[in-house]
């Protein structure tokens, strides 16, 4: 009866080992997928793309951004074919060099020309960086990219309104500098008591002279009448 009782007991521990381990094992794999998803979250995410410029609907900018929520470091860009920039009337090769850190959130611009240019071009876009300075591995983002969305875009009012706004701001500067600089210089006239009487004599004497004139009128007038 012992025995049996002793065999009975060794099997529950046994059952009672293996479900606790199990259940380890999956709380085990929970925590670290759960982790992965932390850290993936925390990632830098750096996409290239051609957008329109801020300051001219009718021209576009190399645009990159890091959309993600960690710095990337060691930035590479490659579009194949290569991209063209308008540079005195010609398109010549946009040099592309490596962007040694992009803050999450940061975003680097470089003018390409007039959109009319490139919007029948098609590219495939390889754009990778390092998570720090010193890993060794390399995250991507490998895609296609072309303009087709732009052909028929047409913008209301006058393009982004900090543009505007930055615009008027230094028109005003300008202004102001011409005027303290004396390029421009403003008529004031002043006046005094004495000028405001004087003014006001000259014009009680006019209005006399031609109340004058109106009666000389009227008594010739009444003169030809009685002839």
């Amino acid at each position: 009866m012992i025995a049996d009782l002793s065999i009975w007991a060794t099997a529950i521990a046994t059952i009672a080992t293996a479900v606790a381990t199990a259940v380890l094992a999956v709380v085990t794999w929970s925590l670290y997928k759960a982790t992965q998803r932390m850290a993936s979250a925390s990632d830098p995410n750096v996409v290239a793309t051609i957008e329109s410029a801020r300051w001219a609907f009718n021209f576009v900018d190399l645009v990159v951004e890091n959309c993600g929520a960690g710095p990337a470091y060691d930035v590479r860009i490659s579009f194949d074919p290569t991209l063209l920039r308008e540079s005195n009337g010609d398109r010549t090769p946009l040099p592309i060099g490596n962007i040694a850190v992009l803050r999450p959130g940061q975003i680097f611009r470089n003018s390409l020309g007039r959109a009319f240019d490139i919007l029948n071009d098609q590219h495939h876009v390889s754009v990778s960086w390092k998570r720090s300075p010193a890993s060794r591995e390399r995250l991507s983002n490998d895609y296609d990219f072309h303009l087709n969305h732009l052909k028929d875009l047409v913008q209301l009012g006058g393009g982004d309104p900090l543009v505007q706004i930055a615009e008027e701001t230094e028109k005003t500067r300008r202004a102001i500098e011409r005027i303290t600089d004396g390029r421009n210089r403003m008529g004031v006239n002043a006046y005094s008591q004495s000028d405001r009487d004087q003014e006001r004599a000259d014009q009680e004497r006019s209005y006399n002279e031609r109340a004058a004139l109106r009666s000389q009128s009227q008594v010739t007038e009444k003169g030809d009448k009685s002839e």
